[in-house]
């Protein structure tokens, strides 16, 4: 290569240098640009652009490049320009990368990499760059913090794997910490790494470090790269490239990304300045989003220019700012692109370069480290928010390849970062790019090594500088009169938010505590903590607020920064105080400067005077603070500061007197807790209702005071404030503070309190100050109880950490059990660790598994820890109180225990709060105890409550406990309690009527204090005494039981007297008036009577052996009587009864989608085998209802008002909707169940037919005819037997298919001729029309009747037409339904040229023709009859089946099916008709289908919703047979049945004959059948289950049987692989005796034998073949039998169980639709195949033996022979390919009863499931990985969504891949797992939700969005749950529940997903 010649030859004189290799590169860089045509094959194409993302291809472009494989996977963006040129990267590569390895490496690069491999291994440290999503793990049990995480490869080979690990996907930048020994308290290394290290130690002697040479050569190109980097890589170009001679694209105007405009707005400039299209400016916003830019033009430097000057102007509003804010563009030289590309590529092969070996780096180390270089350290970190997304990228991974993997060199780099760390968090606040784009996202791998982090706090203050930093940044600018003051909105601020990232870093260093202190290091902890100690003294007292007098407050204060700072501070705050108390000099020193704050800061406690209040005979002197009228705080960091630092003194012997005496002005401990007091007043009174007036924000500001985010650092510590002024303070004077700030000092002398100044007078105003009043005493109560009680605190009481969180567990499981994560969430996360939670969980708590799969394991208190319940814990709420009161009692009672919640025994104190119980037996609250007794007790106290009484009770069980536990000696309030006589007021008040429901904690006080002061008298006494107290006690709850127990009787006795009297009433009342009686008892014994003839009615079937309901032997069905016909509507509640005539008309509301949950996709394996065929049922209509049933006009009033209601919803902020009315959805009125329908109630077909015959008989006798008129002269159905119907029906498509394609002179007109000609064919028809329409409405009379005989009529018709039959235009219904479709309203010839299919000349025979000539021809042939026009005696109004009203209901019902429904093109003209009937085959078989999953065997009581579906929705298809129009039925009807009949038959061959859907095909004979041979008798029409229909069902079962027989796999084993006992349990129907083997095979098994061994598809072709056909002929005997009469019978018997097994599924699907056209009741199966076989045969009235149709002329066999030799073609296609091993398993292949569907399988461990997909790469965009890759459950695939680069065009508008994915795969429902947010997604066309994933982790709980993070296994009851409501086509109603139960303000894109 030249250049590596020219740069040896350079390096050999000492010429070459890195300018030189810089120069060299900028020369040829604009070389390996090309045009697009020319540079087709250079590499891989993508929209969006690799790591470069600068270009942007058109969408051919791409097309033509997508499949090129990618050469370098990292490297640049090789789609150059937008739509002109490439760049190319291969050409880069061997050009300049290959050059370098070969300069550096020698002339065998590879070779040479691998042996420096082998002597100098990799560094053990993994250091993988994690990418956005990429899952992450880190080990409870031993990483140091939660910063420390493992990559899914690291983690699978570590034992952390069998550890208590957490989930979760990296936000991108960070780095796999496997091997760093800092990170993991054990086991650093994985088995991979672990080697590695092993061989690091070994090789450290024989390591032999690279020659100098090859050093220089690296340092030299290191260099070059770096610089020509760091000059190349600017967002504004330089402008130093010549001029190109192509003058048109010189330029590139450059768009950039920012965090200001939304992707709405991008798109909107780009459309409406570049000119681009649409979906061309999604792929350029999709690149910008990704890489940070797109070149989104390419023109000369003036085009670029002034589309630059555009965008700029174009300012659009911004989401995150006040102003308006221009788009970042830039214009750049083509060349320089080009050079920026090149050093993107070259920085990529660097950072991959530098992991070979660990002198690279050290090389690149020292390089980077060289002062005033332009590749400094300093300048590459600096420069970093001058560039875009994927060069920041690219640097970042380059730092974290050669300066993390090294200890040393991670030192170096974190050194520099600290020294800038001011200019580059400046840089980033300013900066418009995500925290984890920026360069300060360093911070973690750096400051979170412990010694790392300790030596930059004590050689680089870095403690100081970001404390410094954030002072600058965010502080400064809000203080004013030293104390911070916030504008509204500052915490939404952006600067604000980016700042917050320095407590973030100054968390991650001080995460751990020094072992070992040095002077340095204290000098640097001490300078940072003076900052802190600053700033909190700034936020002392901010936000104060004080009471509104008068009237409301105008506006709310800001409150929300504050708490967020707040937020922010406290896990630092915490972290200090950590630090504070491992060094006794350092305690010290922090200590005395919060002492100084605290005399500095003016706020409330230097501001007061005082003033001496008495009490008791004590006095103190009190600050005169007054709470009422001055400002007052939440905000008192500094002083809870001191309280943290307060609670570690006696880990150093430390008093409050040592530590603060040689202080100047030190605060006294009444200034100390002066404004913590003051606060807690506050509090209380805004308890009692007196801050009323202030508004939402204080109440906001208490409620985050209290919450658990914040108390640790709020609440906690302002009681431990309290408790350190209890025990500095002597106790009365401290308990007179108190009272004085609550005003309870005249209280405590007198009834009625003290009242404010400033209160209106008035009796609700007194009534309001005595309300208040009370309150407060029991919130003053309330505090002491908490003041004296709360010792679980490390430091207050001897307690641990350990205890606290067991005294937080335990008070939490008295509310309530709680799952695993509420007991997580209620406990302080940041301050109790996860293990240390686990660690004590189970001492006190049972964890109790989940007993189903929606609910989740909860734990339960053992029951010993009921006794550490206290009823006024300080954590909890108002609400808490209540529940966990309420909880006790209940307990106590069932044990029949004192029902009251004593107070707990409390732990001992530390000696510096030892002093605390001294509160107990002070004389002020003596009298305080005294005072409430004594009002107690008096009825005309005022100011009393049952709290008060209820809190000074649990004080003095608080004192005589602590009495009584001997931690104190002092504590003697057993003598001072006695000389107020405390004994005697508390027995008095346990029968006082005031207090009766603190009667149980009353005497168990009593008891406490008797059994105290018998311990006090001598030992023998003291046995007696107790004794007495004891039994005293028990002999009062004695005789209260007693006398519970007496009330009880007595009550019970009153209420049997009243009974009986009331009974003795009843009774004289009814002999008085017997008669009333006796007619009451006619009217009740009616139903006695008649309900046994109607048992008789009902039982009418079951007196007959077998139930057959279909053929000739059906069993009679009676029309139904009234009581089955009568429904309640659910809106107005009025009964009606079901009719068809002059009835209301009623609807279920039902629900129609398209489905494909019965489709498979995956016909093929991975060999590309064919698995499966199946039936082509995908997409098919689906109908599902709930039942409910309403009239139609009630639900037009409901459905209108539900219109109503949507069109007033403003369009502004509307929530999200819950059915579309758009799509004519709606919600049952009942159920809420999601419809789109209404589905007809008709009454049962027998109904219909003799209620309309009943109607026509009584019209003619009303006009004067005979009572009855006759049945139409026509054949019945009944006597279509099997023979009949198959030769009528063979001559009758026969003679049609002649007579459309070849007509006979006298009845057809010829299809050609002039136009004049046809003018006047069709003037003759429409004369025709005309004439028969006006005979049609003259007027009838009953005298005047009809031959009855056929050939009379026919003579009658012919004279009419002079020859020709004609039919009459039917008046009434088709008028009506010609109403109805206005689209035929008239036929003409020209309609059916233009509709016609071109192989059929259907203009051959005019429509109202061609049905009666083919009759009257057919007819004769076979003694039958089937035209009939009817007599002048039929009544033409009455005569019909339906009424307008409920024929227009039927008419909607088809057409909103035929909306979801694809018929065949010959069917269209009448689809509306034929839908019901595909809709109702559908459903049909996907409830068998259900019922198999379900294992509810045929004849087993269906579900309401099944049985209503079914009955409601067969009625409704069979009646849309009389509904068809008479020239509908008579043409195209007719043409559609011949087409169906002639494959059907045989006569012509099917493409897909191996796909046939049969119980489609039978429900479309069925209609089409009865339609056209009645098309004359509309009553005839509807499917009855007579014997028409029993011989379409026995064609059905022919074909299936013909089927199973050609793919059968009998006999593809050899004879002897068939065991005897399979052949006799086989042998299940066909029974035979034991033949000899010489007894010949009947006729019926020779014809099996034949067709097996013609068809079957495993067998060998047979050769005898016609000469003339080349077919065998048809039952031709000569093919001679393979095997002996044995194996030949073995095989029929064979055979025989193949046909009874593969015919299971369509004979449960014809017994439920014959089920629901009879309403016969269904046989009671088993649900095996092999004993359901006979019973669902003889329901049907089929032979039970399949042998009986094979006979040698009987039709049924004739049948299956045409059928089988029309389609042979196919099936020898089919056996070449299974001889050609092109078909998959032979038993699997063809499953007539089609598999269950399933939903994919998932993998237990969810870990193993984000790991498959951990490195799942966008199909758009090769170089970018998935954010959020989402898997189809259906199918498997794995799709990019939610994301723009894989939009597709869906109905003409834009929609995500799993949306298109929905319309393709779910027929536009579908069900998704988002795999790195653990949550399914259930999502239809513009609707979805969101649900948990079925994966549970140990506590049975899911974890949507991984939050948590636990290891999780899947749930297989909950996926089975998912997959019933996908399998029962329930998806979208489950959409509808789970939104309006989860309504949320803002709706979903659902179709952007």
């Amino acid at each position: 290569m030249d250049a590596y010649n020219v740069w040896e030859e350079m390096y050999q004189t000492g010429a070459l240098t890195p300018d030189a290799i810089v120069q060299h590169l900028r020369n040829i860089a604009g070389t390996f640009v090309t045009p697009t045509a020319a540079a087709a094959g250079g590499g891989p194409e993508e929209g969006v652009g690799g790591s470069g993302g600068i270009s942007q291809l058109s969408a051919q472009q791409q097309q033509q490049h997508q499949n090129v494989p990618n050469s370098d996977a990292q490297g640049g963006n090789n789609g150059f320009l937008s739509g002109n040129y490439v760049y190319n990267e291969a050409l880069a590569r061997s050009a300049t990368i290959a050059v370098m390895e070969k300069f550096i490496c020698g002339p065998n690069p590879d070779d040479y990499l691998e042996q420096i491999r082998q002597s100098d291994p990799v560094a053990s440290v993994c250091g993988r760059v994690f990418k956005i999503g990429e899952p992450t793990y880190s080990c409870r049990e031993c990483s140091l913090d939660p910063t420390c995480v493992l990559c899914s490869t690291c983690f699978k080979k570590s034992e952390h794997r069998n550890h208590k690990y957490k989930m979760a996907t990296s936000g991108g930048g960070g780095c796999c910490d496997c091997g760093d020994e800092e990170a993991w308290k054990k086991y650093p290394f994985c088995e991979e790494h672990a080697c590695i290290a092993d061989q690091t130690q070994a090789n450290q002697q024989q390591q032999t470090p690279l020659p100098e040479e090859r050093k220089s050569r690296c340092e030299t190109v290191f260099r070059a790269i770096l610089n020509y980097s760091m000059q190349t890589l600017q967002m504004h170009g330089t402008g130093n490239y010549p001029e190109l001679e192509d003058d048109e694209n010189t330029h590139c105007t450059i768009l950039y990304n920012d965090e200001t405009h939304t992707f709405e707005q991008v798109i909107q400039t780009l459309t409406s300045i570049v000119k681009c299209e649409h979906k061309t400016a999604i792929e350029y916003v999709t690149s910008i989003d990704r890489e940070g830019r797109a070149v989104v033009k390419c023109a000369s430097f003036e085009v670029c220019k002034k589309l630059k000057e555009d965008i700029e102007n174009k300012a659009m509003r911004s989401s995150l700012t006040t102003r308006a804010m221009p788009l970042k563009v830039t214009v750049m030289h083509r060349n320089e692109v080009a050079c920026q590309h090149l050093a993107m590529q070259l920085l990529v092969w660097f950072q991959e370069f530098l992991t070979k070996n660990s002198t690279f780096r050290s090389v690149f180390a020292e390089t980077i480290s060289k002062p005033q270089v332009t590749n400094n350290l300093k300048f590459i970190l600096s420069n970093d928010h001058n560039l875009w997304k994927s060069a920041r990228a690219c640097w970042h991974r380059l730092l974290i390849s050669g300066m993390l993997m090294e200890y040393d060199n991670k030192k170096l780099l974190a050194t520099t970062f600290t020294k800038l760390y001011a200019s580059l968090m400046q840089d980033f606040i300013r900066d418009d790019h995500y925290h984890s784009f920026s360069i300060v996202s360093l911070s973690v791998q750096l400051f979170t090594v412990p010694t790392i982090a300790h030596y930059l706090i004590e050689k680089e203050s870095a403690f100081f500088k970001l404390m410094h930093t954030y002072f600058s940044e965010t502080i400064d600018k809000y203080v004013k009169n030293r104390q911070l003051v916030f504008i509204k909105n500052t915490s939404t601020m952006n600067s604000f938010k980016r700042a917050a990232y320095i407590l973030v870093d100054l968390k991650y260093l001080l995460s751990f505590k020094p072992e070992k202190w040095t002077q340095e290091l204290r000098a640097g902890f001490l300078h940072g903590m003076q900052q802190l100690i600053r700033l909190l003294k700034y936020m002392q007292g901010m936000d104060a607020a004080t009471r509104q007098v008068g009237q409301h407050l105008e506006y709310e204060q800001e409150w929300e920064t504050a708490f967020t700072l707040h937020l922010k501070l406290s896990h630092l705050i915490t972290l200090v105080l950590e630090w504070c108390a491992t060094d006794r000099v350092v305690l010290l020193k922090v200590l005395r400067m919060v002492m100084t704050a605290l005399s500095e800061t003016k706020f409330i406690a230097l501001e007061s005077e005082t003033v001496v209040c008495e009490a008791a005979n004590h006095s103190a002197s009190c600050l005169t603070y007054d709470v009422l009228s001055r400002p007052v705080s939440v905000h008192l960091p500094l002083t809870r500061f001191l309280a943290g630092l307060y609670t570690v003194f006696e880990r150093h012997d430390f008093t409050f007197d040592k530590v603060s005496q040689n202080l100047p002005d030190r605060p006294s401990p009444e200034q100390i807790i002066e404004p913590v007091l003051c606060a807690r007043t506050m509090m209380s009174q805004v308890q009692a209702g007196m801050w009323r007036r202030n508004g939402y924000a204080l109440i906001n500001q208490l409620f985050f005071y209290r919450n658990v985010k914040c108390r640790y650092e709020m609440l906690d510590r302002d009681i431990v404030i309290l408790q350190m002024g209890a025990s500095l303070i002597e106790a009365n004077e401290f308990i007179i503070h108190v009272m004085n700030k609550y005003k309870l000092l005249g209280w405590l002398e007198q009834d009625v309190p003290e009242r404010p100044r400033g209160v209106d007078t008035g009796s609700s105003s007194d009534e309001d100050h005595l309300r208040q009043a009370g309150i407060l005493v029991e919130e003053f109560l309330e505090l002491l109880i908490v003041i004296i009680g709360e010792r679980y605190v490390p430091g207050v009481g001897d307690v641990t950490e350990s205890d606290r969180i067991k005294k937080e567990i335990v008070q939490q499981l008295c509310i309530k059990p709680h799952s695993h994560s509420e007991l997580s969430r209620a406990l302080n996360e940041d301050n109790c660790s996860e293990i240390m939670f686990e660690s004590v969980i189970d001492d006190v708590a049972v964890f109790e598994k989940p007993n189903s799969a929606e609910k989740r394991g909860v734990y339960i208190l053992k029951p010993e820890y009921n006794s550490w319940y206290n009823l006024y814990f300080y954590h909890y709420s108002k609400e808490d109180k209540s529940r966990s009161e309420e909880r006790q009692r209940t307990q106590k009672k069932e044990k029949n225990e004192l029902v009251c919640c004593p107070p707990p025994a409390l732990p001992k104190l530390t000696q510096i709060f030892s002093t605390i119980p001294t509160l107990l037996q002070c004389d002020v609250m003596l009298k305080v105890m005294h005072v409430v007794m004594s009002r107690a007790r008096d009825f005309r106290s005022m100011s009393f409550t049952e709290g008060q009484l209820q809190r000074v009770l649990h004080l003095i069980g608080y004192a005589m406990q602590e009495e009584e536990s001997g931690n104190y000696p002092y504590l003697t309030f057993y003598e001072r309690s006695q000389k107020f006589g405390l004994l005697s007021m508390l027995e008095e008040l346990c029968n006082h009527p005031r207090v009766e429901s603190l009667r149980d904690l009353l005497r168990w006080v009593v008891q406490r204090y008797k059994a105290m002061e018998a311990k006090r008298i001598t030992s023998i006494q003291n046995e007696i005494d107790q004794a007495e107290s004891s039994g005293s006690g028990l002999l009062m709850s004695n005789l209260e039981r007693v006398e519970k127990q007496q009330r009880a009787r007595l009550a019970a006795l009153r209420r049997a007297q009243l009974m009986a009297q009331m009974k003795q009433a009843q009774q004289i009342f009814m002999n008085t008036n017997p008669d009333m009686f006796n007619a009451d008892g006619e009217d009740s014994t009616e139903p006695g009577l008649t309900e046994p003839e109607q048992n008789a009615d009902m039982d009418w079937q079951s007196t007959s052996v077998q139930l057959v309901a279909l053929g000739p032997n059906r069993t009679p069905v009676r029309p139904a009587d009234t009581a089955a016909l009568r429904h309640s509507c659910i809106l107005c509640s009025e009964k009606s009864v079901l009719g068809t005539y002059d009835s209301v008309n009623m609807v279920y509301a039902a629900f129609v989608q398209r489905s494909s949950v019965l489709s498979r996709y995956q016909q093929t394996d991975e060999r590309g085998l064919l698995q499966l065929i199946e039936t082509k049922t995908h997409p098919s209509p689906h109908l599902t209802t709930c039942g409910h049933v309403m009239h139609t006009t009630c639900f037009d009033k409901y459905y209108n008002n539900e219109v109503i209601k949507e069109n007033r919803r403003p369009y502004r902020n509307r929530a999200p909707i819950l059915f579309d009315i758009e799509k004519n959805e709606f919600l049952c009125p009942l159920c809420r169940f999601l419809s789109n329908c209404l589905l007809p109630l008709i009454p049962p077909h027998e109904t219909i037919t003799s209620s309309a015959k009943i109607r026509t008989n009584a019209t003619v006798r009303a006009a004067g005819g005979p009572d009855t008129l006759p049945d139409p002269p026509v054949t019945h159905p009944n006597e279509f037997s099997f023979a009949l119907w198959y030769s009528f029906m063979k001559d009758l498509v026969a003679n049609t298919a002649h007579r459309v394609e070849n007509p006979s002179p006298p009845v057809s007109y010829p299809a050609g001729g002039t136009p004049r000609e046809r003018a006047a064919r069709a003037a003759q028809q429409e004369i025709l029309l005309k004439r028969f329409r006006q005979a049609a409405q003259q007027p009838m009379s009953l005298e005047e009747e009809a031959p009855t005989t056929s050939s009379n009529a026919g003579r009658q018709q012919e004279t009419l037409m002079g020859g020709v039959e004609m039919p009459p235009y039917e008046n009434d219904d088709d008028i009506l339904l010609d109403q109805y479709h206005t689209m035929q309203a008239a036929l003409t010839s020209t309609d059916e040229e233009m509709d016609s299919d071109e192989d059929v000349r259907w203009v051959m025979v005019p429509p109202l023709h061609l049905n009666t000539l083919v009759l009257r021809d057919v007819e004769p042939l076979h003694g039958v009859r089937l035209r009939y026009y009817g007599t002048k005696h039929d009544p033409p109004e009455i005569s019909r089946l339906f009424d307008r009203t409920i024929k227009y209901s039927l008419l909607n019902f088809a057409k909103n099916v035929r909306s979801f429904t694809t018929v065949p093109f010959k069917a269209k003209r009448f689809a509306e008709y034929l839908a019901p009937w595909l809709t109702l085959s559908y459903t049909i078989k996907s409830i068998e289908m259900q019922l198999r999953v379900l294992q509810r065997p045929l004849g087993s009581e269906l579900s309401i919703r099944y049985s209503t579906c079914l009955s409601g929705l067969v009625r409704a298809a069979s009646a849309m047979g009389p509904l068809v129009p008479s020239l509908t039925a008579h043409y195209r009807v007719l043409l559609f049945l011949v087409d169906v009949y002639e494959t059907l038959f045989g006569v012509k061959p099917s493409p897909s004959f191996f796909e046939w859907d049969l119980f489609g095909l039978l429900n479309t004979c069925l209609l089409t059948t009865r339609t056209v041979l009645y098309s004359f008798v509309r009553t005839e029409r509807m499917p009855k289950g007579d014997t028409l229909d029993h011989s379409i069902v026995q064609a059905i079962f022919m074909v299936n049987m013909l089927r199973t027989i050609i793919t059968s796999v009998t006999g593809i084993e050899t004879p002897m692989e068939t065991p005897v006992a399979n052949e006799e349990e086989s042998n299940t129907v066909v029974t035979e005796q034991e033949e000899e083997p010489p007894t010949p095979l009947t006729d019926a098994e020779h014809n099996l034998l034949v067709l097996f061994q013609q068809y079957n598809i495993h067998q060998p072709k047979p050769a005898e073949k016609d000469p003339h056909t080349g077919q065998l002929e048809p039952g031709a005997k000569t093919i001679p039998l393979r095997g002996t009469i044995a194996e030949q019978r073995r095989i029929c018997r064979q055979l025989v169980r193949d046909i009874q097994l593969q015919s299971h599924t369509l004979l449960r699907c014809c017994c439920l639709l014959f089920h629901g056209v009879t309403d016969i009741e269904l046989p009671q199966c088993t649900d095996v195949p092999e004993h359901d076989y006979q019973p669902m045969m003889k329901y049907l009235d089929l032979p039970v033996d399949p042998l009986a149709y094979l006979r040698t002329g009987e039709r049924t066999f004739e049948l299956i022979e045409r059928l089988a030799n029309c389609n042979s073609d196919q099936i020898e296609r089919m056996r070449y390919a299974r001889q050609a091993q092109l078909l998959g398993e032979p038993k699997s292949l063809f499953q007539t009863a089609l598999p269950v569907r399933q939903l994919i399988d998932l993998p237990d461990d969810y870990s193993d499931l984000i790991n498959s997909v951990s490195l799942f790469t966008c199909p758009n965009n090769i170089r970018d990985d998935s954010r959020n890759p989402t898997m189809c459950l259906v199918c498997g695939e794995i799709l990019c969504s939610q994301s723009f680069c894989c939009q597709k065009e869906l109905d003409k508008s834009s929609v995500g891949s799993c949306t298109y994915h929905t319309a393709e795969c779910g027929a536009g429902i579908g069900i998704f797992l988002r795999i790195r947010d653990a949550e399914i997604l259930l999502l239809g066309i513009n609707k979805g939700c969101f649900i948990a994933a079925p994966y549970l982790d140990e506590y049975g709980e899911t974890d949507q969005g991984l939050r948590r993070g636990n290891p999780l296994r899947l749930c297989k009851e909950r996926y089975h749950k998912l997959y019933m409501i996908w399998l029962t086509h329930g998806l979208h109603e489950e959409i509808t529940r789970r939104n309006e139960a989860q309504q949320t303000i803002f709706a979903t894109q659902w179709q952007n997903l």
